[in-house]
């Protein structure tokens, strides 16, 4: 039976590939315990687990606290197909599998042929959901979800949610509600009425490349951000509103593998994630800020069916 092929898409082994033996079980980590170790800061000591067996490829991630994402999904364990992307703790891989291997159920959305990505890069169109989906497929908790009716449209719900204080929970739903165009350049202008300005130069520089990259979608520019953002500790509003970028792409396979479709709702978390912090990073005013984009937002989902 045919190896597996490991590839290491960033980090301090950049390009380097590692055979993975039909039969046995490999971890990787950063530790000397790691059947493979990697010398990247940003994995845990023994992070993932590859099982080779019976035709299948399984991976589990063994330390929960750094999240894996299998083509953008957030999972816990999965059986891989070929070419699928493996991203945790923001360290990238991708892995070959000879055509014996196969998947119980297929990991990877629909990849398209090499080659057929267009200049943009631009996701194809969303199928919006209603309401009720919405809040299903987000995974809003019970005492959240337990307020919408059938009658709420976004606006009344949103108002629901500032009554009784889950302005997290708006935002989130905000974010999820807009085409990804419209929630980057949302939450860009955002970051702009806040006065939230770059601290270091590192920020500076991906505030620069983000405002390049919504004056003129670029697929190498878009790339570009991912490349700068995975050196990023993510403790700046910046560095996710770069990967939102990314991740509102076509694929976030490396060039010349096939096509790898983000989650739907990846990028939206990605900006989620940045407007929690431009809220949280002045704790006195947080409310205000958030009440702020739930204003703002709520005007863009009325035009929303």
């Amino acid at each position: 039976m045919a190896n597996a092929i490991l590839h290491l898409m960033d980090g301090p082994w950049k390009q380097r590939r590692f055979m993975l033996q039909p039969g046995e079980t490999v971890r990787i980590g950063s530790g000397d315990l790691a059947d493979l170790s990697i010398p990247d800061p940003r994995l845990a000591e023994l992070q993932l687990e590859f099982v080779l067996t019976d035709g299948l490829c399984q991976v589990r991630n063994l330390e929960p606290a750094n999240a894996m994402l299998i083509n953008g999904s957030l999972r816990g364990s999965a059986n891989l197909n070929n070419g699928d992307s493996i991203q945790v703790a923001g360290a990238a891989l991708s892995l070959t599998l000879p055509e014996s291997f196969q998947s119980e159920a297929p990991s990877t959305p629909n990849h398209q042929p090499m080659g057929s990505q267009d200049a943009s890069q631009a996701s194809p169109p969303m199928q919006r959901q209603s309401l009720h989906e919405l809040a299903e497929t987000l995974g809003l908790p019970s005492d959240v979800t337990s307020m919408l009716t059938q009658s709420d449209t976004r606006a009344s719900f949103l108002e629901k949610l500032v009554r009784n204080n889950q302005h997290a929970a708006a935002v989130l739903l905000i974010t999820s509600s807009l085409s990804h165009a419209q929630a980057l350049r949302w939450a860009r202008k955002l970051l702009e009425d806040l006065q939230v300005e770059p601290r270091i130069p590192l920020e500076t520089d991906r505030k620069e490349q983000i405002d390049q990259w919504l004056n003129a979608p670029d697929d190498t520019l878009r790339r570009s951000i991912h490349e700068k953002v995975l050196a990023d500790d993510f403790q700046s509003p910046w560095s996710w509103l770069g990967l939102g970028v990314f991740w509102s792409g076509k694929s976030i396979a490396p060039p010349g593998l096939p096509d790898v479709p983000p989650d739907r709702f990846l990028s939206s978390k990605g900006i989620y994630a940045a407007l929690q912090i431009c809220a949280l990073q002045d704790p006195k005013n947080a409310i205000d800020r958030y009440l702020h984009m739930i204003q703002t937002g709520t005007e863009l989902c009325k035009e929303i069916p």
